[in-house]
């Protein structure tokens, strides 16, 4: 009962919280094989057949931090959508 009292306060002040605890089982199953995709992507394909440049691997890595963000809020509506 204690959990959903808490629940109610975060969603009241982040709206968000609502949506993402809709959306966090797909999302999250779909950034852990994105993940799985884009490591062996960037081991098959960093040297050997594109040969990256320094401003490709700057906006490779950008994606992959933004990657980082979708994951952990993936994750974090997981856990809140796991409270009863």
């Amino acid at each position: 009962m204690e959990n959903n009292k808490i629940l109610a306060k975060l969603e009241k002040y982040s709206p968000w919280i609502k949506i993402n605890r809709k959306l966090a089982g797909p999302v999250l199953i779909i950034s852990v094989v994105y993940i799985l995709v884009y490591f062996v992507i960037s081991f098959y394909l960093w040297d050997k057949a594109l040969g990256l440049d320094i401003l490709l691997r700057g906006l490779y890595f950008v994606g992959f931090g933004i990657f980082i963000v979708a994951v952990y809020l993936a994750f974090t509506g997981f856990l809140l959508r796991s409270i009863k």
